[in-house]
């Protein structure tokens, strides 16, 4: 006996209304807290090299996380580093070898995106007419 089931219907990419991307003020946005993050996530790496920052724990989750949103937004190096270091706290000592070049990578990421213009949103067709 076969049972009778239900497809859903999900929206197909280019399907009405669709662009088949986010706009780039979102990715702006989302850029622009990343970017914020990371100079929050680099006091805690600074902090934790100098003997008073988050847990092994702690850092581990910072870290983790930093290496999956770097590579998304398109910086390897800091998406290398941080998965360096990812792998690295799983073993003992403190700090591992591999926390000074994330710190590097970041601090480079964080100083290049500083000296770029501000990120704008393009003006909708027409809107200057």
């Amino acid at each position: 006996m076969t049972r009778p089931f239900r497809t859903l219907s999900r929206p197909r990419p280019g399907g009405a209304g669709s662009t088949g991307c986010a706009p780039p003020a979102a990715l702006a946005s989302l850029k622009q807290r990343f970017l914020i993050r990371c100079a929050a996530d680099l006091q805690q790496l600074l902090d934790y090299a100098a003997g008073h920052g988050p847990s092994r724990d702690g850092l581990a989750f910072v870290v983790h996380r930093l290496a999956g949103a770097a590579g998304t937004f398109g910086y390897g190096g800091v998406s290398i580093a941080a998965a360096r270091l990812d792998a690295d706290l799983a073993a003992p000592g403190r700090p591992p070898p591999s926390l000074e070049p994330l710190i590097n990578e970041l601090n480079a990421m964080l100083d290049a995106e500083a000296a770029q213009p501000p990120l704008s949103a393009p003006t909708p067709s027409g809107a200057n007419r």
